[in-house]
């Protein structure tokens, strides 16, 4: 009995988390300011065939099909995948498909991998960043892109799924132990951590308003300006950059 009841909170729990994250992906993705802006800090690190490792609803896939002669985007929810596809319609040169990674097993390597906002999801994030490395060329780079400042994981974290927020040093660490060198790190969006905390921690919400993600996006032209002036020494965000292992 108390093993179906573990079970059935269990599944509950996954189906609440389900629901935060589509409407996360559902306010962010008219987001264009704030998408682009994200764009930005990674577009000059790719070339060649790329792995988008979590596409989601595929707000960043047209972004990088841009840049780039081939995309393969990946998810496991299936009904992210059919969302993905929908939205990228005139897109010619990306592949979607719905699988586990972790499982399915791969018969190219990429010379770019692209995680954006996924690594949190996942419990074994180490394990998974090798997996993902034996998928480089050498020399090929990997773009990571998390949640940072782990003093401000809160109610909205936990409603989406994120298992942790980094900083510098455990995103450091969990990328060399997967066999990548990190070759920059750095932070972004020092406003949002404002919101984050204001939301999450103080007013206990899971989800930040559609009013809301709407007037930050008409900010983020000042906000990209700033930080462009100022690199800030924090923010809601932790990217790096990490190359695999050069062979000799």
């Amino acid at each position: 009995m108390r093993e179906a009841m573990r079970e059935a909170m269990r599944e509950a729990m996954l189906l609440n988390e389900e629901k935060e994250q589509s409407l996360w992906l559902k306010n962010l993705q008219s987001a264009d300011h704030y998408n682009d802006w994200i764009f930005e800090q990674f577009c000059d690190w790719l070339s060649g065939t790329v792995l988008e490792f979590g596409c989601g609803t595929g707000n960043f896939t047209t972004r990088i099909a841009s840049r780039v002669d081939r995309v393969v985007a990946v998810d496991i929810e299936p009904e992210y995948v059919r969302l993905a596809q929908q939205n990228n319609t005139r897109v010619t040169n990306v592949e979607f498909h719905c699988l586990d990674v972790c499982t399915h097993p791969f018969s190219e390597k990429f010379d770019g991998i692209v995680l954006l906002d996924v690594l949190e999801h996942i419990e074994d994030d180490g394990g998974v960043l090798r997996q993902l490395a034996a998928l480089l060329h050498p020399g090929g780079r990997m773009v990571i892109k998390v949640p940072a400042m782990p003093q401000l994981y809160n109610a909205m974290d936990r409603a989406i799924g994120h298992h942790r927020r980094y900083d510098r040093q455990s995103l450091t660490r969990v990328v060399r132990q997967a066999g990548l060198q990190p070759q920059t790190l750095w932070y972004c969006n020092t406003l949002g951590v404002l919101g984050w905390w204001w939301n999450g921690a103080v007013r206990q919400k899971t989800c930040a308003g559609e009013g809301q993600v709407g007037l930050f996006n008409r900010l983020v032209p000042v906000l990209r300006a700033c930080e462009r002036l100022l690199p800030p020494g924090f923010g809601l965000s932790l990217y790096c950059i990490a190359t695999a292992t050069q062979h000799p």
